[in-house]
């Protein structure tokens, strides 16, 4: 049975360099998670069919500090930003705001 994620081309990377030489190469929207594309699907508002599927990179979820700036990587989770003592120091917050989303 054909669906509406039968149309979608996804491919994956799992490393910073991998999704960025893909990227490079092939017109792709990167995703992780998916949720909003699953919203998108379901409300007929999906314009992009190829996907990257960042997911996997680990880099993107590391939270350091660069000097004095607090860095926090694109995939860094709610429970990460909570745990960490570094946004705990910096931010306090950003972890108070983090534990109101979603469940643990």
């Amino acid at each position: 049975m054909r669906t509406a994620i039968s149309g979608l081309e996804v491919r994956s990377a799992a490393s910073l360099g991998e999704a960025l030489a893909i990227l490079r190469d092939d017109e792709r929207t990167p995703i992780a998670g998916a949720t909003d594309l699953y919203v998108a699907l379901n409300f007929g508002t999906l314009k992009p069919r190829q996907f990257l599927d960042i997911w996997a990179v680990s880099e993107l979820r590391d939270i350091s500090m660069n000097g004095t700036t607090l860095v926090i990587g694109a995939l860094a989770t709610y429970t990460s930003l909570i745990r960490s003592t570094l946004v705990g120091a910096h931010v306090p917050m950003l972890v108070a705001a983090s534990r109101q989303v979603g469940r643990p």
